[in-house]
């Protein structure tokens, strides 16, 4: 199984230096240029299935990819947004006191844990498994949700999530799935952006 990971294109909110979290979030111009690019630069590949976030910035990140590929199912989940913050969302990042510029290790008290989070990625990357064994999939998700994706696949390969750098917007990660272990083929990478 070949999993292509993508974080959605830009926001407003991500200039704003606004935690997102469940917001929808809206993509910026240059969202939208880089959303684009990710269709130019996907129109090769031939994907089984889409998984989008239901979450507008990665939604209309994933409307964007369908323009160069029209035939594919596409399914809009839940399961994949991005982690709640709770009441931190919609806040700046620089008025929070705990922020120390990894938003990896924001905890909210009415938001979701990083074990919430864990949870909610292994049980999507076993359905993949179960479900798509030998097929290509395109996860169009969030920084913190991919990075859990990410954790998940590799298990104690990396160390915790914080290890892990944050994802640019609109990067393409690809996951190779062989004899029940992951390997990285590309990571983070944003070649098609320039």
């Amino acid at each position: 199984m070949l999993l292509t990971i993508i974080r959605h294109g830009e926001t407003i909110e991500n200039i704003n230096g606004l935690i997102q979290g469940h917001l929808p979030g809206k993509l910026s111009v240059k969202g939208k240029e880089q959303a684009a690019r990710l269709s130019l630069e996907l129109s090769s590949y031939n994907f089984s299935k889409i998984f989008s976030s239901d979450l507008k910035r990665a939604h209309d990140t994933c409307i964007k990819i369908l323009e160069r590929l029209p035939n594919i199912e596409i399914i809009v989940t839940s399961d994949i947004r991005e982690r709640s913050f709770g009441s931190l969302e919609g806040k700046r990042k620089c008025d929070i006191p705990d922020y120390k510029g990894n938003i990896t290790d924001l905890n909210s008290v009415d938001g979701e844990s990083l074990d919430e989070l864990f949870k909610r990625a292994n049980i999507f990357l076993k359905y993949l498994e179960d479900t798509y064994q030998s097929e290509s999939i395109l996860i169009i998700s969030h920084n913190s949700f991919n990075k859990a994706l990410i954790k998940s696949a590799l298990k104690d390969k990396i160390g915790n999530i914080s290890s892990i750098p944050n994802f640019e917007n609109a990067s393409i990660t690809q996951l190779i799935y062989e004899k029940g272990s992951y390997s990285i083929i590309k990571y983070n990478n944003i070649e098609h952006l320039k």
